[in-house]
């Protein structure tokens, strides 16, 4: 595997462990129950994207995830319903200090 592939799965499973309380593993099985594979995923956004693009796509990830359980758990499920504010989203994201914000990677 690519070092700088393994090294930004390595940050990957850091981020969903400080974040979520998950592994790698636990996040492959999550999507795997609902038919995707994020493996192909993660092996497309890097051919195409290449490691910045790759960090940026699994960073979003993890956010968006946190975002999405901390807004059910909040409101239940029936917002998923309704048109969503990315702007409240973004905020929620930022928050966590993953490295990334609206405009892309940060330094954080």
């Amino acid at each position: 595997m690519d070092h700088f592939k393994t090294k930004i799965l390595e940050e990957f499973n850091a981020d969903l462990y400080r974040v979520l309380n998950l592994t790698i593993g636990d996040y492959r099985n999550m999507f795997a129950q609902h038919g995707e594979n994020i493996d192909d995923n993660i092996n497309k956004v890097f051919a195409e994207d290449g490691p910045s693009g790759l960090r940026r796509y699994l960073k979003g990830c993890v956010g968006g995830l946190d975002y999405l359980l901390t807004k059910t758990a909040q409101e239940g499920e029936a917002w998923m319903d309704q048109e969503h504010d990315n702007e409240e989203m973004w905020t929620h994201i930022e928050s966590l200090k993953l490295g990334i914000d609206r405009h892309g990677l940060t330094s954080a």
